[in-house]
């Protein structure tokens, strides 16, 4: 990861200031209900894979853009594995489940990579999630960077 900024001679900098990231796959493993507020989904867990070239940290920014959780399972982004076993859950049982919950909100969330200062006081990237959807994050000025 490297910040990349313009300064001045006199040390200050200017403008604008934009995060690069290479590497190899990104992967990250958490349980449905850490995500979706369902408790339907405790059996299921979720695994998003990113390669860092392809997430666009925004510039003047430090994260990328949320993204639905709901639609990327939709359109096979992201693994669905039965908790216990590991093994993959069947697409049918998954659209099932979903379409079993009533509430809108349960099957609201959304997801981002944000860099952070972590605790060794290193740059580190994180990957992040809301209870809502990606547009209603949008639209709240405190969620946008």
């Amino acid at each position: 990861m490297e910040v990349m900024l313009q300064m001045r001679p006199n040390g200050r900098c200017l403008d604008h200031f934009r995060v690069a990231l290479t590497g190899t796959v990104l992967e990250t493993q958490v349980k449905a209900t850490n995500v979706f507020r369902a408790p339907i989904l405790a059996k299921y867990r979720l695994t998003f894979q990113a390669w860092p070239r392809d997430l666009r940290i925004r510039r003047n920014m430090t994260s990328t853009e949320w993204t639905d959780v709901y639609t990327a399972i939709s359109a096979n982004e992201v693994f669905v594995s039965m908790e216990e076993t590991g093994e993959s859950a069947p697409t049918e049982e998954i659209k099932a489940v979903f379409e079993g919950i009533k509430e809108s909100f349960n099957k609201s969330a959304a997801t981002r990579f944000a860099v952070v200062a972590g605790p060794d006081n290193k740059m580190w990237l994180e990957h992040q999630s809301l209870p809502a959807t990606a547009e209603a994050l949008k639209a709240k000025p405190t969620f946008i960077g």
